[in-house]
């Protein structure tokens, strides 16, 4: 049996019903990203980092060395397909 992302949503809304719906998404996306990494052999992983007191998504390779920083509010518009128009 294969778990997707949307499994892994349900079994995490059940775990905690008092998780936000935004760290919920964070950590999905985290998870979402490092099966994917592991998946085509790249040796990085993503963490979730609140150093800047936003949530932070930080890629780091084997060495933990930073590679990339994605904000946090980017990732939870994306998955929650949200458009801002300026």
């Amino acid at each position: 049996m294969q778990c997707g992302i949307f499994d892994v949503m349900r079994i995490e809304n059940k775990a905690n019903p008092y998780v936000t719906s935004s760290q919920l998404d964070l950590k999905n996306a985290s998870r979402y990203m490092n099966l994917a990494f592991k998946a085509n052999r790249i040796d990085v992983s993503a963490e979730l980092s609140t150093q800047t007191g936003k949530p932070t998504m930080v890629i780091k390779n084997e060495d933990g060395a930073v590679v990339r920083r994605i904000d946090g509010q980017k990732i939870i518009n994306k998955m929650n397909q949200v458009d801002t128009y300026v």
